[in-house]
């Protein structure tokens, strides 16, 4: 089976970074990466030892999207890890989710990085009442953390699942002593056991996000996209149960130990009916895409 880059239509991203760096990029020279957009002469503006957490912040990210991704990275990591800022955890699982492009989320080696920080911004987002506090407002209302980091963790994990499947085949097909391509390039990812619980951690946090209460702050036709993204998802993680019981019960079979589709063309076949009810769920999210005024 040939290696198959998996991806799920997703949400449509906001566009700047915050509204103060928005505002400051609309009166001089921007740079841009993907959808984050920063002035130009933030080095000016902001600083990576101000008092300010928030100057930190944006002295941060925009350094990420000057092109100097390990220095900004460096104090986006600081602030998420040491300071539980929710803005940075944000866009650390941005950076991550998205391979470092901030476009549509689309990773396979950072998937297990990007789940824990987008949960990190929910756990601080969750453990405060009166979130967002005045001071985040700006940032929270831009770009909508607490809906996207719901929608992008069920995202993941589908996506997980999805890599784990075909993980499965690449791992039995490598041990295969017919099996002659080079077993240490890089398109052969280490995914073993990676959907012990990706399947139904898909299904729980689908559930989860699907039953979002609207908030204040919320945008309201992301949020009524995002609920109807996640219950598309909560009904995909259902109706593959079945199926991905029965494709274990075929990985124990001893013919298909060599899984190649002249030996086991019965999980091949179980390949793709899950891939297709993947695709279909997929359309209905591009579907509903369309229609909301982002």
């Amino acid at each position: 089976m040939t290696k198959q880059r998996f991806s799920v239509a997703s949400i449509v991203i906001a566009a700047a970074i915050t509204a103060l760096v928005a505002a400051s990029a609309a009166k001089t020279e921007q740079i841009k990466r993907g959808y984050r957009v920063c002035s130009e002469d933030f080095q000016d503006r902001w600083s990576a030892d101000a008092d300010s957490l928030n100057s930190r912040f944006i002295w941060g990210t925009c350094t990420v999207i000057a092109g100097e991704d390990k220095k900004g990275m460096e104090v986006l990591y600081h602030l998420a890890n040491h300071h539980d800022h929710v803005s940075a955890n944000f866009v650390v699982a941005d950076y991550l989710g998205t391979d470092g492009r901030f476009a549509l989320p689309r990773t396979d080696e950072n998937i297990n990085a990007a789940i824990k920080y987008y949960s990190r911004t929910l756990t601080f987002i969750n453990k405060d009442p009166n979130y967002p506090k005045p001071a985040l407002r700006p940032y929270e209302n831009n770009s909508q953390f607490e809906l996207r980091s719901y929608s992008r963790i069920a995202l993941f994990y589908l996506k997980r699942y999805m890599l784990g499947v075909s993980g499965d085949s690449y791992d039995h097909l490598y041990r295969s002593p017919e099996y002659e391509g080079e077993k240490t390039e890089k398109t052969y990812p280490e995914y073993k056991d990676i959907t012990a619980d990706s399947l139904n951690k898909l299904i729980e946090h689908a559930t989860q996000c699907g039953q979002l209460q609207k908030k204040e702050h919320f945008d309201s036709a992301l949020y009524g996209f995002v609920v109807k993204n996640c219950n598309i998802k909560r009904e995909l993680g259902l109706k593959l149960q079945p199926l991905e019981v029965r494709r274990k019960q075929i990985l124990k079979q001893e013919h298909c130990q060599d899984l190649n589709e002249k030996n086991c063309p019965e999980y091949y076949e179980m390949h793709k009916k899950i891939s297709q009810l993947r695709d279909k769920a997929a359309k209905k999210v591009e579907k509903l895409r369309k229609k909301t005024p982002f």
